[in-house]
């Protein structure tokens, strides 16, 4: 198990904004917690942080000169007046644009690589505006934005937003700091971008800290599942192997936070808890990838197919059931790009076995174990679509990820997904988001080609 991110949230309460000065401290004291955390993480015996990151509220509310503007309740109907206003983006007022640099430089001085500008909670189509020109204005920069269910011009706006960024930056990547959200401002997710501290409550100081980590640990799925071979064992076998090293990675966690506070003198640093949503490995081959190991279920033949929602929703709720704080998602991830197995299942290709021998005891129980053997026999392997992957969705997590489309898609069909997400995280109150690659130069089904080391090429999916 590694530790994918350790994420320093940085609260603000409403309707205060930081200034430059104010900003600057706080990042400095963002980088003492993070540097105490990092060190008793990986300390004697510990776990591998792969990064350490840092996460706002929302950009509209704590950035000093972001433009206020109309909110949701102001939004035009779908007219003509609201046509030509999706066809503009603003240029980024010259007053925020020194608010963004100083954010930049301060970022730099202090080695913080990761930086979440928070959630738009309540997007208008102004700050929507403003999106692709303030995300591309640093490459440390990430957010996120609120869609609510029938927000049609806010979600179509914000799909327009996506198109611009794909078109300036390199292979259209500047996407991967950006998504829809739903119901996701308030759960402290650790994982970027959909990554934004809660507001502070107005009973607290003008800024309070927590932190959150989130895992890498499709290896941890794949040993669970070997063991299981059903999803009946599976909550037995990941509390045998996960448990062990969370509660030992939740008391190094909980002592830093207490370190943190003690040495910054007055400020609160809480621990949030840690998003122990299974997340594919890319250096672990197909033993990292999370889809590959819900496919070694006896009752499982591919994840697309017949039988995966119920394993999906099994791995879920075992997950959720492990004894120790959580925050975030706490689903399953199905990174398209981010994983082995389903870049494989979009270009065409299957990783289940054909003809796999599984023996496996049908009430584990019983003093008396009568052992099945099955033959797991792949013979029509249906397609990896996003309506597959936002199925899946309703019974874990974690939405729509890293899903490359063509470069011309249709901002209307993007929209339409967008609240597809939402209406499903709205109506069962659980976070999701939506993150989408559209890729210039490319049509669905021809393969991507990043260059990315955190990415596997796949084919293009149909939107």
């Amino acid at each position: 198990m590694r530790v994918r991110t350790v994420t320093v949230f940085i609260h603000t309460r409403e309707g205060d904004y930081l200034s430059k000065d104010e900003v600057n401290s706080v990042l400095l004291k963002a980088k003492i917690i993070i540097d105490i955390c990092r060190n008793a993480i990986e300390g004697e015996n510990g776990f591998e942080v792969q990064t350490t990151r840092v996460a706002f509220s929302d950009p509209s509310v704590w950035l000093e000169h972001w433009p206020r503007h109309a909110s949701q309740d102001e939004i035009p109907k779908h007219n003509l007046t609201a046509e030509k206003e999706l066809e503009t983006f603003s240029q980024i007022p010259e007053n925020l644009k020194l608010d963004l640099l100083n954010l930049h430089e301060t970022l730099e001085k202090t080695n913080i690589t990761f930086c979440s500008l928070g959630c738009i909670r309540k997007p208008s189509l102004q700050d929507i505006r403003l999106v692709p020109d303030v995300l591309l204005f640093s490459p440390h920069f990430n957010m996120s934005v609120n869609i609510e269910p029938m927000q049609f011009l806010v979600a179509e706006m914000l799909a327009k937003a996506v198109q611009r960024v794909s078109q300036e930056s390199d292979q259209g990547l500047g996407n991967f700091r950006l998504c829809a959200s739903a119901c996701c401002y308030n759960v402290r997710t650790p994982f970027f971008p959909a990554a934004a501290a809660s507001m502070a409550s107005q009973h607290d100081t003008k800024v309070t800290f927590s932190v959150g980590v989130g895992l890498e640990n499709g290896g941890e799925l794949n040993d669970a599942v070997t063991l299981a071979k059903t999803s009946q064992n599976l909550s037995k076998t990941l509390k045998e192997i996960m448990l062990p090293p969370l509660e030992c990675l939740e008391a190094r966690c909980k002592g830093s936070c207490e370190r943190a506070s003690a040495q910054l003198q007055g400020i609160q640093v809480t621990y949030a808890g840690i998003d122990v949503s299974f997340n594919p490995s890319l250096d672990d081959g197909m033993h990292g990838s999370v889809a590959a190991a819900l496919q070694n279920l006896v009752e499982v033949s591919t994840i697309t197919d017949i039988g995966s929602l119920s394993a999906v929703a099994s791995a879920t709720q075992a997950l959720q059931k492990l004894p120790v704080q959580q925050v975030g998602y706490c689903g399953l991830m199905l990174p398209v790009c981010e994983d082995h197995c389903l870049a494989m299942l979009a270009s065409g290709e299957n990783f289940a076995e054909v003809g796999f021998n599984a023996s496996y005891s049908s009430d584990s129980s019983s003093a008396e174990h009568h052992h099945k053997t099955e033959r797991k026999t792949v013979t029509h392997i249906p397609p990896l679509t996003l309506q597959t992957l936002l199925f899946l969705s309703s019974v874990c997590g974690v939405g729509i990820d890293t899903v490359p489309i063509t470069g011309d898609f249709s901002p209307q069909k993007l929209a339409r997904l967008y609240l597809d997400v939402s209406g499903l995280a709205n109506r069962w109150q659980k976070p999701l988001s939506c993150r989408v690659f559209p890729v210039p130069g490319k049509q669905t089904g021809q393969m991507t080609t990043f260059s990315s080391p955190y990415l596997v090429n796949t084919r293009i999916l149909p939107l």
